[in-house]
């Protein structure tokens, strides 16, 4: 065990900067049972952040105790003292902070001789874990305490229009449409009058399967109007105008101009009950254009007919089928199977219609049609290639670093608190996150986001860890690449080591693994969109390993998809400027460049050496970094860890919820979402999934290595992040990194994951 000759010991009160030294002089002792207090370093597994945890509480007497007194007198549990051990190196007399703590008041004792208080590690650390979790408008203009802070410039990223398939799919099966003994559920169409021409309209029934479209309508069984005309003494007909009907039209009042390809599959009985007296008989299945926005309305133009007929000439009038021959009186089957194109302006509408009438001005009397449908059939499928380009596309966003430093500023109050050279490198620099809010261009709109949500969906896209290091002697959250605490090179060398135990280390050994995001989620991905076309979702891999059900799960919190962000911006404030939008919330990751000074969405052209395939829309798709065999292989070198002897075998796909399809080409490398991995083909791995435990003689200097930093790139690297070798129980040299260590007794207990 390393020895010392001195030792002191320092409080400061971080409220008011007061300090005491506790040298043993003026009634200032070191703790009492500070020998017993037995330390420990720790190394998380999630985040790989470093804490130092202790057996017991501390104990001060005397001055010590009347100093602790002072400050809990003032600021009660929210009292904020440092704790130094201060030891000198055996040989140099050079004093070390060999040890800074904070007090932990939640569980101040007093108890007349001694005050009695938990010790922590790193006052951010304890921040952190209380407030991490709560969320913040990033842009808000206080710190946690009230206190002023910073203003966020304000930075745009162009979004790129990308088109969607929209689709609606309207049906109805016969069974809800079928004729019964008493007529309760009977379609019927019946029209009697004595003067004039008339024309019948009975809307076909089909209720709403899926949507696109905000204005589509599911149609009620049994509606049916009736508009009737007059004809002047030079033969010009006038007819009614066929209105106050929206529960007639199943498209309401287009919001734009759309090219549709309407799907039509329908079939029905109609069956002849009486056509007597009628003349100018008329049928058709028919598509009816209605003109009004908001008060729709189908006009027949005042014109003189020979014959009734000349109606299925205009041009809002588009027949299916002629129903001519029913109208005089056959019972038939109607079918109708065919797609068609149709084109729908903004402020018009649409209704599918069985049309029958004629002329029933008779002398005496009444004419009568009567008919009835049975067993009717409907699917009509609303398809459209959408593409908008005339909203506003310009947003704001924040720059990741940009997150993460004011998430700190938030909780400190102070800038400086929060860096990562990783957001300041150029591959991902312009990783940003925007809101729903932020796309709609809503007034106010803000990104409100917790520090554990960043810090989690950081770790899931870029796997990227975190630690609280002391720098300038203040606490700084260090944020970086997975790989920077996993460092190569070997600082500290042991001796031989007495080890006690190896063991799996099941923390790295899955069975399965799930990556990507957990929204969107929905069964159908999307309310407005129908098929697998976005592949920024959740995708699920099995491995090799078969005895244990434990998963490898990453799942950010923020979103990435193109289609719910194209969504998004298509509810602009100057469409929708009042209504919410469910994502509005939401947040979501982007991928941008910045040719020119001018931030914009990365497409496949930055990065890929050609188009995808298997993907709507190939030139507009965005997040292609983001996609989750992206994830896979940033995540390998770890997850690869408890491979070594399977290099061989594979990580298979099992499943996904979005498009599974999409192929990217990048670098010569050729990548299908729903591909296996070789894992002999992924990064191999940077340790090994197997735990060491030794005992060992620490000497001063050993340890004084293990507390301390080298520089690298003049950039000073705590030393736990490298490599330490020791010779093991075969006298062979073999290299780990530390997960946890207990100095403080006479062979320091030392547990490492091994390389």
């Amino acid at each position: 065990m390393y020895r010392f000759n001195q030792k002191t010991y320092k409080l400061i009160n971080l409220n008011n900067g007061n300090s005491v030294t506790l040298d043993g002089k003026n009634n200032l002792y070191e703790p009492s049972n500070w020998k017993e207090t037995e330390y420990t370093y720790k190394r998380s597994i999630k985040n790989f952040s470093e804490t130092r945890t202790f057996s017991k509480g501390v104990k001060f007497s005397h001055g010590a105790a009347e100093f602790l007194r002072g400050c809990y007198l003032v600021d009660d549990v929210e009292s904020n003292v440092e704790f130094f051990e201060i030891r000198y190196n055996p040989h140099t007399a050079i004093p070390c902070d060999y040890f800074i703590g904070n007090l932990d008041f939640l569980s101040y004792e007093d108890e007349i001789n001694y005050v009695s208080v938990n010790l922590f590690t790193g006052g951010l650390s304890k921040l952190i874990k209380s407030k991490g979790k709560e969320k913040y408008e990033i842009d808000r203009t206080t710190d946690i305490n009230g206190n002023e802070i910073s203003v966020l410039p304000e930075l745009r990223f162009y979004n790129v229009p990308r088109p969607i398939p929209l689709d609606t799919l309207l049906e109805n099966s016969k069974e809800d449409t079928t004729d019964t003994d008493d007529d309760s559920n009977s379609s019927v169409f019946r029209m009697r009058f004595g003067s004039q021409k008339y024309l019948g309209f009975y809307s076909l029934p089909f209720n709403i399967q899926y949507s696109s479209d905000e204005n589509i309508n599911q149609i009620p069984n049994n509606i049916f109007n009736v508009i009737g005309a007059s004809t002047d003494l030079f033969g010009k007909v006038n007819f009614e105008p066929l209105q106050n009907n929206r529960l007639q039209l199943f498209y309401y009042n287009n919001d734009r101009d759309r090219e549709l390809k309407l799907q039509f599959d329908l079939s029905l009985f109609a069956q002849f009950r009486r056509n007597n007296n009628l003349t100018e008989k008329f049928g058709s299945l028919v598509l009816v254009t209605f003109e009004g926005g908001e008060n729709p309305f189908f006009q027949i133009p005042t014109q003189t007919l020979e014959d009734i007929n000349q109606i299925r000439t205009l041009d809002s009038f588009t027949e299916l089928a002629n129903l001519d021959t029913l109208i005089n009186g056959t019972s038939q089957n109607v079918n109708y199977n065919t797609e068609i194109d149709f084109n729908l302006l903004q402020g018009q509408s649409l209704g599918l219609f069985v049309v029958g009438g004629g002329d029933f001005d008779v002398t005496l009397g009444a004419a009568a049609l009567d008919l009835d449908f049975k067993d009717i059939d409907v699917s009509i499928q609303v398809k459209e290639d959408s593409f908008i380009d005339d909203l506003p596309r310009n947003a704001r966003c924040f720059l990741n670093s940009t997150v993460g430093d004011r998430k700190l500023e938030i909780l400190t109050g102070e800038k400086g608190r929060y860096i990562s050279s990783f957001f300041e490198s150029d591959k991902f620099r312009y990783t940003a996150l925007t809101s729903g809010e932020l796309l709609r261009g809503l007034p106010n709109a803000t990104l409100t986001t917790s520090l554990n949500d960043f810090l989690e969906n950081c770790s899931v896209l870029f796997n990227m860890g975190y630690n609280i290091e002391r720098i300038k002697g203040k606490d700084v959250l260090v944020h970086e690449d997975l790989k920077h605490f996993f460092r190569n090179e070997r600082i500290v060398k042991l001796g031989k080591v007495d080890v006690k135990k190896r063991y799996a280390a099941k923390e790295f050994i899955h069975s399965s693994i799930s990556l990507g995001f957990k929204k969107p989620s929905e069964g159908n991905l999307y309310e407005d969109v129908q098929g697998l076309t976005e592949f920024n979702t959740q995708t699920q891999y099995s491995t090799p390993i078969t005895v244990t059900d434990s998963e490898y799960t990453k799942l950010s919190p923020y979103r990435a998809d193109s289609e719910g962000k194209e969504l998004t911006v298509r509810q602009h404030r100057v469409k929708n400027p009042d209504g919410d939008y469910r994502t509005d919330k939401d947040i979501f990751n982007l991928d941008l460049i910045n040719p020119n000074g001018n931030l914009r969405e990365r497409i496949y052209s930055d990065d890929f050496d050609q188009e995808p395939e298997n993907v709507y829309s190939p030139e507009t798709v965005t997040g292609l970094r983001f996609k989750p065999s992206s994830i896979l292989k940033r995540h390998a070198w770890v997850i690869n860890s408890a491979f070594t002897k399977f290099n061989s075998k594979f990580i298979r796909y099992a499943s996904s919820i979005g498009n599974s399809l999409l192929k990217t080409f990048q670098n010569g490398e050729e990548t299908q979402e729903n591909q296996d991995f070789q894992i002999s083909s992924l990064e191999n791995p940077i340790f090994v999934s197997q735990w060491v435990e030794f005992d060992y003689p620490l000497s001063f200097e050993e340890l004084e290595a293990i507390n301390g930093t080298t520089l690298v790139n003049n950039r000073e690297i705590p030393n736990t992040y490298f490599k330490i070798s020791y010779i093991n129980e075969f006298n062979e040299v073999e290299y780990g990194y530390l997960f946890e260590l207990k100095p403080n007794q006479k062979n320091a207990k030392f547990k490492i994951l091994k390389v």
